[in-house]
């Protein structure tokens, strides 16, 4: 009858190459300034919404319906925000094939940012009656770029750079994930039974058969 030893080597060596596939997945580890400042990106891209637009022309005149949220568009780059998010997680916590969405929604926030800045019709600001009402029949005034399009170029920039980090790591990451135990566990060959097993083993999970002690 075996000895208890013999099914501990026989655990062990069913538990190492689990152990080796697991090993070799984690080789290059994640990226987690690249995750960082994806989030961190998108967090400032949906904060930006909710910032002034454009500056006031005087102090004393206020702007009406001066945040990105009121203006048209506005609400993608909450939905722009929310997808980079979404994607840069999954991408960060091991999804390879995923690696590309986050860079391409950046770039399209990008896009964004860049069109609704270079609005001028958005950014000009028309004289109100007294009632409040807008009149447009007047000349208005183009307004400089309020904090909102400052902060969500900053965020952008940052979604930018953590997806890049991300690709980098994911493209690395990739072919380590095919490695088996094989590749990374030396083995040797049993005299009894020819079989391979791992060159620590003590005893041979096929046959039973015990090696001698290293001297």
């Amino acid at each position: 009858m075996a000895s208890s030893g013999y099914w501990e080597e026989r655990w062990k060596e069913r538990q190492e190459p689990r152990d080796g596939r697991w090993a070799a997945s984690k080789a290059v580890a994640q990226n987690p300034l690249g995750l960082g400042l994806v989030l961190v990106g998108a967090a400032a891209l949906a904060i930006s919404v909710f910032l002034p637009f454009v500056q006031p022309v005087s102090a004393s005149r206020m702007v009406k319906d001066n945040t990105l949220i009121q203006q048209a568009g506005g609400w993608m780059f909450v939905l722009a925000a929310l997808l980079i998010a979404t994607w840069g997680y999954q991408v960060g916590r091991g999804s390879p094939k995923k690696r590309w969405v986050p860079l391409m929604l950046s770039a399209i926030a990008l896009a964004l940012v860049v069109i609704i800045a270079n609005d001028k019709d958005a950014r000009t600001l028309y004289p109100s009656g007294p009632d409040g009402t807008i009149d447009t029949i007047q000349s208005g005034v183009v307004a400089s770029l309020g904090i909102a399009i400052y902060v969500a170029g900053a965020g952008v920039a940052a979604a930018l750079i953590g997806s890049l980090m991300l690709l980098q790591t994911a493209k690395q990451r990739a072919p380590d994930t095919l490695v088996t135990a094989s590749g990374t566990s030396a083995t040797k060959k049993c005299p009894d039974c020819a079989e391979t097993i791992l060159v620590d083993a003590k005893v041979c999970k096929h046959c039973g058969y015990r090696f001698a002690p290293a001297g």
